[in-house]
């Protein structure tokens, strides 16, 4: 006896016409009844083609995620540009480099706003060693250095290091080291 078994459909006339036309003009097809055999395999197995997705849909959505990239890539150039100058400044500034060691030597060692830093301050000129005042353009009157470079500097020791301070009095920022 037959394994096969009969499964009749009922469908709209138009629709078996279309069918019909189909099986017609694909030779891979030969009937009606091995057309929806096929389609019906490749339904279970999932192998029907993907429906693509509407063309204006797609395109809009491409040409978002396009923009978003080009401004990824727009702020990329401009913080490999930043990065450069920077290894630039740093690579071409050696004298700040050899600049924060005059500058660590003469700096108060007691906190600013002290009494006994307040004293030597008030008393304080370019002869002596010690910066009292821990004021960058003191420090660079000192060490006839421009008050930028000697603001570097102290950054640049303040990063490298914790072994100088810095206090905001009235507006100025000075600054001193810790021995």
């Amino acid at each position: 006896m037959s394994e096969n078994r009969q499964i009749n459909l009922v469908i709209d006339g138009e629709q078996k016409a279309e069918w019909e036309d189909y099986a017609e003009e694909h030779p891979e097809v030969s009937s009606l009844s091995h057309l929806i055999r096929l389609s019906v395999q490749k339904e279970i197995l999932g192998a029907h083609e993907p429906q693509a997705p509407e063309s204006g849909t797609s395109d809009s959505r491409i040409n978002e995620v396009l923009e978003v990239v080009q401004g990824i890539d727009t702020r990329l150039e401009e913080l490999e540009t930043r990065t450069r100058a920077i290894e630039r400044e740093v690579e071409h500034r050696p004298e700040i480099h050899e600049l924060t060691k005059d500058v660590f030597e003469v700096l108060p060692n007691v906190e600013i706003g002290t009494r006994k830093q307040e004293a030597n301050a008030s008393t304080w000129s370019p002869d002596q060693a010690t910066v009292w005042t821990g004021d960058p353009q003191d420090i660079g009157f000192k060490l006839n250095e421009s008050r930028r470079n000697i603001e570097k500097a102290l950054e640049r020791l303040m990063e490298d290091s914790n072994l100088v301070k810095s206090k905001n009095i009235n507006g100025n920022e000075l600054y001193w080291r810790l021995d």
